[in-house]
């Protein structure tokens, strides 16, 4: 994810990106501190990077909200917007909304604020010891400049244990001990040479009272919020003069996210979606793509090659999840004319948010830990690390949705910035404070729907097989048919959007590169027998699936320490 670098630590680093994306350099002159930026060529009135007399201040990514904040500050333009705002406010991006981080250096007081978003998908790592410090919106920056400084890293086994088990990462863990990312919410603040981490936003359950709400009246709220979510979003699109560019599958976050902008009046807008061949995924996404009258590109994983695309995904995505979650979205970005198109919409989040991981009211306060993709390993974790969460809900958002599946950020950020409605913190924070009983099994979501847009019911759901208003015993007969499959054919079935059983059992390719990149990679020597035992034991008994986590730890190792 291109962005900007900040460091005392003199080096002759170049800031190297992962993909030939056109980039606007920077360099700020500094004696104490090494300042660049090497940010993408989009929304670049989104994107300081100044310095006056008082200030040097860069920002990164898309401030959704920049005119209405030029508005309130009553000011010509963003840069004397920020000045204003930080001037009075530590924590200025507070109000921020949107994919962001940024630094701001007071210079009177030799102080750096150095900022992530709300969620934390606008990255930024960092090092330090004692008052050196490092800092980067890509790890490379700061795997680099440690070694061409001659700076030791060590692996660390609490990072591979989260790949073996949840498939991403826990907290602010990387597979170097001294490399951090810092975590959603928060800020670096560096003052006279002392460096501390502060968090200045936390999701609750309890951020709006609706306990005199009745369904019907929060469904109203709920849909105002979301319509106005989707406007921040596209209307940025049109600020820039870009078309829209939206994901689209069968599932139902991916459907509303469009649904609404067309209902909207959002035009000019180009459906993405890739799955297998005949797959409902793919049946869906035409349907509806074809009723809105969008264009859409639809790209087949029936070959499956990007599985073969390991250390590539690893390189972006610093192996901090799982590498195959991105499925064939890497390689269907690659193939768009991206330069005419802006943000890029995605569901992310809904099935979360206006839903929940809970199966049950009661598993929100429980401490067993679950969300992971296997548990064959599941003891090597550590439970204290729920402890500093709310709740289990609250722990698994921040685990599982910010740091696991926003990870595919890392890499879309190398095309185009990202973004989600469901993920809008003012819309994220009242859909948590919905009763949690209104939320389980989609309740609310579907009312939503058939409420607000009827149309957008009247196609199939892939998870369930069946149209949200189909009779119960339809809906149950089509999920225990589901489930039955995936009992006795699971991901060896060919139908499924992602068969990964069945590419292993039944291509030969795909078969000997699994096992070959295993053999060439488990011998590391950054490996100790404990974790190479673990490795092996989840790559010899596990699914694909799990094979291909084993993997994705080998392929991190070899990335961070060498071969």
């Amino acid at each position: 994810m291109p962005g900007f670098y900040i460091s005392n630590l003199k080096s002759n680093i170049n800031l190297n990106n992962h993909e030939n994306c056109e980039c606007e350099k920077g360099l700020i002159n500094n004696d104490k501190y090494i300042i660049k930026r090497n940010t993408i060529s989009k929304f670049l009135d989104d994107k300081i990077f100044y310095e006056d007399v008082e200030h040097i201040i860069i920002t990164e990514g898309v401030i959704l909200n920049k005119k209405h904040l030029i508005k309130k500050y009553n000011k010509p333009d963003f840069i004397s917007t920020v000045k204003e705002m930080c001037n009075n406010n530590e924590t200025f991006f507070n109000e921020f909304r949107g994919s962001f981080s940024g630094a701001i250096y007071y210079k009177h007081l030799d102080t750096w604020i150095i900022y992530t978003n709300h969620i934390g998908d606008k990255a930024l790592f960092y090092y330090n010891s004692n008052a050196d410090f490092i800092i980067g919106s890509q790890l490379n920056y700061i795997k680099d400049t440690m070694n061409e400084l001659k700076i030791q890293m060590t692996l660390d086994k609490k990072a591979v244990n989260y790949m073996l088990t949840y498939a991403f990462m826990g907290g602010d863990n990387t597979y170097a001990n001294e490399i951090k990312r810092l975590e959603p919410g928060s800020y670096i603040k560096i003052e006279h040479g002392k460096i501390s981490i502060t968090n200045y936003f936390k999701f609750s359950c309890n951020m709006y009272d609706l306990s005199d709400k009745t369904e019907n009246e929060i469904v109203d709220l709920l849909d105002e919020k979301f319509r106005k979510a989707i406007a921040l979003e596209y209307d940025k699109d049109l600020e820039y003069g870009y078309r829209h560019l939206a994901d689209l599958s069968g599932g139902l976050d991916s459907r509303m996210n469009v649904w609404v902008a067309r209902n909207l009046g959002y035009k000019n807008l180009l459906n993405i979606t890739y799955c297998q061949s005949n797959y409902l995924d793919k049946i869906i996404a035409k349907q509806i793509s074809e009723y809105l009258k969008n264009e859409l590109i639809f790209k087949t994983l029936d070959d499956a090659s990007f599985i073969y695309d390991i250390d590539e995904i690893v390189s972006m995505n610093y192996g901090l999840s799982y590498y195959a979650g991105i499925t064939g979205g890497k390689r269907l970005l690659n193939n768009i004319n991206i330069k005419q198109f802006g943000v890029e919409h995605t569901g992310q989040a809904g099935d979360v948010v206006i839903s929940t991981f809970m199966k049950t009211k009661e598993e929100k306060n429980d401490k067993v830990l679950s969300g992971a993709y296997s548990y064959k390993l599941i003891e090597k974790l550590d439970m204290d690390d729920m402890k500093k969460y709310e709740n289990k809900e609250i722990y698994l958002i921040y685990i599982r949705l910010f740091n696991g599946a926003l990870c595919t950020h890392l890499i879309r950020q190398n095309y185009t910035e990202v973004a989600s409605p469901f993920l809008d913190i003012d819309f994220f924070n009242f859909c948590l404070s919905i009763p949690i009983g209104f939320r389980i099994n989609h309740k609310i979501y579907k009312k939503w729907i058939i409420e607000k847009y009827p149309e957008a019911a009247n196609f199939k759901w892939e998870k369930i097989g069946s149209k949200i208003t189909d009779s119960k015993i339809k809906v149950t007969f089509n999920r225990v048919k589901s489930k039955l499959i995936r009992i006795f054919g699971g991901n060896s079935n060919k139908n499924s959007m992602n068969p990964f059983d069945y590419w292993y059992q039944n291509d030969k390719v795909i078969y000997n590169f699994i096992n070959q990149y295993f053999c060439d990679n488990i011998d590391n020597s950054k490996i100790d027998d404990e974790l190479r035992n673990s490795i092996t034991y989840l790559f010899n008994e596990g699914t694909t699936i799990e094979k291909l986590q084993a993997l994705t730890v080998l392929s991190a190792v070899k990335y961070y320490f060498g071969a």
